[in-house]
């Protein structure tokens, strides 16, 4: 590791991880008008949640996927995933919003 790469964080809580599409998944149940995602934007969500992950030092986990191009994917904890999601222009209107009381 370079001194430029920031280590990953394990998941010591064992906190549950969902990957992007998971995650989208489980959004479309709730938001049925969730337009269709193209891989660009999939991918973009991704790099995001990363980036926030490393960031803020949330924990990731890896998913092996068949039937992909590519054979793994990277799960995120779900504040990983809403942050990034509530951020990304496709996603934001989709977003259930968090009531503060």
């Amino acid at each position: 590791m370079s001194i430029y790469q920031i280590p990953e964080t394990p998941n010591t809580a064992n906190e549950p991880l969902m990957t992007v599409a998971q995650a989208v998944t489980a959004l479309r149940q709730h938001r049925p008008d969730l337009p269709d995602l193209d891989i660009g934007t999939l991918n973009r969500l991704g790099r995001d949640c990363s980036l926030y992950a490393r960031v803020k030092h949330r924990p990731t986990g890896v998913v092996e996927v068949v039937g992909k191009p590519w054979p793994t994917e990277k799960s995120y904890t779900f504040d990983t995933l809403r942050e990034a999601f509530r951020l990304h222009p496709a996603t934001r209107d989709y977003v259930p919003q968090e009531v503060h009381s």
